[in-house]
């Protein structure tokens, strides 16, 4: 099952600027070792912490960058490495240099604005790359430690 997750707003670094004359927008699409908002998928209400390491073996899988996941608005893409990713002591970082549409346009300058803000990743997890626990509370908690596949970032 593919999910997705919206980046808390409070977490978002998203910022859009000009490089050689090229539209590139940078951020963070998830942060390690912050707790998620409530979430409710699968008939489970729970929260969610990505562990550091958890995107290593997904930097090289053929990622897009969208808006709204939506696979027909597509800015940059790793395979072409117009879209980077890289995962440091925060979290999953990418860089896109967006192609010259109207649609990269009007997002260039919608995050440049501060219009769109904030970041969410597509991405499906096995059993082996999670594990379930409960807070002091007897709230279910996820935590994720391996992500086993990547499929976009979207602004």
């Amino acid at each position: 099952m593919i999910e997705n997750r919206l980046f808390n707003i409070q977490d978002a670094e998203l910022r859009a600027y000009s490089e050689d004359s090229k539209m590139i927008i940078s951020g963070y699409a998830a942060k390690h070792n912050i707790e998620s908002r409530l979430l409710a998928e699968g008939g489970k209400i729970f929260t969610e912490i990505l562990l550091p390491g958890a995107f290593r073996e997904v930097l090289n899988d053929d990622v897009f960058l969208t808006f709204n996941h939506d696979k027909n608005k597509v800015f940059a893409r790793t395979v072409n490495k117009t879209l980077t990713l890289e995962e440091d002591n925060i979290g999953l970082k990418f860089r896109a240099e967006l192609n010259e549409t109207s649609g990269s346009i009007d997002l260039y300058k919608m995050v440049e604005r501060g219009d769109i803000f904030s970041n969410s990743f597509a991405f499906t997890v096995d059993n082996e790359g999670q594990q379930w626990s409960r807070s002091s509370n007897g709230d279910p908690i996820r935590k994720i430690s391996r992500i086993s596949k990547l499929y976009d970032i979207s602004a």
